[in-house]
């Protein structure tokens, strides 16, 4: 039977107290088109950034219109000049600045209008008349302030995927179910995209795509229990166990995300196409289900 893996995210958001400046690490941005450009790093921010052709991207919910003031932390990996462009909206800041290696700056922009309520974009970008070997900086974190900064929320957690839709619907305790299908058609196809198509309490069944090349369909289950981490502390009896598996599925363990057993399948599905999930489940003891 096919896979998918669906984890739980919890998000760490901020809203500062009034007047206050709001930091959002580097981390949380997305490198936009190539995300091979930089490299991103929990310890380092947006590392070894040096294309103009690459920006780097933000983005915020403010609760109110408003302005804020916008400064950036920067470190410098070579001795050189280097031509930054900020843009909130319609109105771009450009700064021409002076980098030393392994030193650090803070770049100060203008202030921008946030125009309305709602996600806004916030883009770095790199306009550098030299174009042959252009130093290289890490961007380190990005700084708002001044009255509207505390009406603005950021997740402030490096996760590098989206927050999960689900839709759900009531199934009365004396239905008596024995399988759930659903059928699903993907519109589009970015990479690390991961598309449920039957979810419960502890466990999952959809399709992802892992890279241009490759794509899957998940089936995972979680263990009985609360382990957050490590599957070998979980006891054999509170364990998912494997009953067989069809040609080319791959299973295992799986932890740091609770603990549980995962399968996937490589299989080719394509946008625009329907693709069907059954999941069953039918119950062999008091506390346990196949």
């Amino acid at each position: 039977m096919p896979l998918l893996l669906l984890a739980t995210m919890l998000f760490v958001v901020s809203y500062p107290v009034k007047g206050a400046s709001l930091e959002i690490p580097a981390e949380t941005a997305y490198l936009e088109p190539n995300h091979g450009d930089a490299r991103v790093s929990r310890e380092g921010g947006i590392v070894g950034w040096a294309s103009s052709s690459t920006s780097i991207q933000w983005y915020g919910k403010a609760r109110e219109a408003g302005t804020v003031d916008v400064r950036l932390r920067i470190k410098g990996n070579d001795d050189g000049e280097a031509t930054l462009l900020f843009q909130i909206g319609r109105k771009t800041t450009q700064r021409a600045i002076k980098i030393k290696q392994s030193e650090e700056t803070m770049v100060a922009f203008d202030s921008f209008p946030i125009p309305s309520t709602g996600y806004h974009a916030f883009r770095l970008s790199r306009v550098d008349l030299q174009k042959n070997n252009p130093p290289s900086m890490d961007i380190l974190k990005l700084e708002l302030s001044g009255e509207n900064a505390s009406n603005m929320h950021f997740n402030l957690k490096p996760r590098r995927n989206a927050a999960s839709i689900h839709l759900a619907y009531p199934v009365r305790n004396d239905m008596g179910v024995a399988a759930f299908y659903c059928e699903m058609t993907a519109l589009e196809d970015p990479v690390h995209s991961y598309y449920m198509a039957c979810g419960w309490h502890r466990g999952y069944f959809g399709m992802q795509v892992n890279s241009p090349s490759e794509r899957r369909i998940i089936f995972s289950v979680w263990d009985r229990g609360n382990e957050p981490t490590d599957p070998s502390k979980v006891e054999n009896e509170d364990r998912v166990k494997l009953i067989k598996k069809g040609d080319g599925v791959f299973t295992g363990r799986f932890g740091n995300e609770g603990t549980g057993g995962h399968s996937h399948l490589k299989y080719p599905w394509k946008t625009d196409s329907l693709q069907k999930f059954l999941v069953t489940a039918k119950p062999k003891d008091e506390t346990h289900t196949v």
